[in-house]
């Protein structure tokens, strides 16, 4: 009994440590299911709340992410249920989990759960130390008889963790759905300061050497000049405003997901090897600190293909106390004169300048060490302190 109970506490103590690391609605599912689930459980959903009733009770829940064991068809996020036709959200409460039976239910409901595969089930409130409904967790079996009651116990246990988790996550969007706007607030006062009185300078000067045609020829090309200067700063402007532009990959996948798209595509592209590796614990980061990030990566890459005659490259992010740290290697050539340039860099131009410039103004530091035939590692450290997300 007592080897049963250790493994018990083992299968928690794993499912703990991966939903810890959970940073989706998926691999917080996948976690329970993978270290939880026995025989006779046949789906884990994970489901947000769309209307909330007396108390915060859910009156209508959608599906984020489901597990499902062997030989069944996983739920699709976007399912929904609702207190009109799923009478048993009615019965939860905060405090307590609830198990049905199919066949204790009438019969709409009954048919409900049956047509998801489900005899029995078993409801979790997610709910925060504070009190906040934040979801619900479900466990369903195709078995009449449900869960034992050390099964329920591990479920119910796990759940608090889930709340937090899934609570944080929600956090995390929300702060980044505000960065989005607060971006976009931005690029509008920057377009109205720089590019719109340009181009509004530009039609002045056109339509003023339009005026002084045929007659002063003199006028006419001092117009013309003004007008090309001006375009030539607006230009100069607009690629600035482009690159401080957050990338569309990082509106739809989590940081270090994207970095790994990154590298993943580059390999596809360029032919050569490469590998991604993340270390230490996933931190939120500011999306300035994200976009130089993932920019840096992508410029990195690029001057591999172009200059290092690299087969292989390998990008780790690695978090580090109150430092995330980006290092981009390849096995190519190598710099002849690495030392020869304040950067430590003999190609690339202006990208790689940039590239340092946007790392120091976030209070990094951008390191580079090559030798001749040994190849390149770039690596760039950035503070959390300052590149959190708040």
């Amino acid at each position: 009994r007592s080897q049963v109970a250790l493994a018990g506490q083992e299968r928690l103590y794993r499912a703990s440590q991966a939903i810890a690391h959970a940073h989706t609605p998926f691999t917080i599912v996948n976690a329970i299911g993978t270290h939880l689930a026995k025989a006779n459980v046949n789906q884990i959903g994970l489901w947000e709340i769309l209307l909330q009733g007396e108390g915060g009770r859910p009156t209508a829940v959608s599906l984020l992410a489901a597990w499902s064991g062997q030989n069944n068809e996983s739920w699709q996020p976007g399912l929904q249920l609702t207190a009109d036709t799923t009478h048993s959200l009615n019965q939860l409460s905060s405090e307590n989990s609830l198990q049905i039976k199919a066949i204790d239910l009438p019969a709409a409901e009954k048919a409900s759960w049956e047509s998801l595969g489900a005899r029995s089930a078993l409801l979790i409130p997610l709910v925060t130390p504070l009190g906040n409904w934040v979801g619900l967790l479900t466990i369903t079996s195709p078995a009449n008889s449900g869960l034992s009651r050390s099964s329920e116990q591990d479920f119910v246990t796990i759940a608090a963790q889930v709340a937090l988790v899934l609570d944080n996550l929600r956090l995390v969007a929300q702060a980044q759905e505000t960065a989005v706007l607060r971006e976009r607030q931005r690029l509008a006062r920057e377009i109205h300061d720089t590019l719109a009185q340009g181009f509004t300078s530009i039609v002045m000067h056109l339509e003023a050497a339009e005026q002084a045609l045929p007659t002063d020829q003199e006028v006419t090309e001092r117009h013309l000049n003004q007008a090309r200067s001006t375009a030539r700063d607006s230009l100069a402007q607009a690629r600035r405003v482009v690159d401080d532009l957050r990338p569309e990959l990082l509106e739809s996948t989590p940081f270090d997901q994207a970095i790994g798209r990154v590298v993943e595509q580059w390999a596809a592209h360029s032919g050569v090897a490469a590998e991604f590796k993340v270390t230490g614990e996933i931190r939120p980061l500011h999306p300035q600190v994200e976009v130089t990030l993932l920019r840096s990566s992508q410029e990195a890459l690029a001057n591999i293909r172009k200059h290092a005659q690299a087969s292989s490259a390998c990008v780790t992010l690695s978090y580090l106390g109150d430092t995330v740290i980006l290092d981009v290697e390849d096995n190519g050539k190598g710099l002849v004169t690495a030392a020869s340039t304040p950067d430590g860099l003999t190609s690339g131009g202006f990208g790689l300048v940039a590239m340092r410039e946007r790392v120091a103004q976030l209070g990094g530091e951008l390191f580079v060490e090559s030798e001749p035939g040994e190849g390149t590692t770039l690596s760039i450290s950035l503070p959390l302190e300052n590149g959190a997300a708040s």
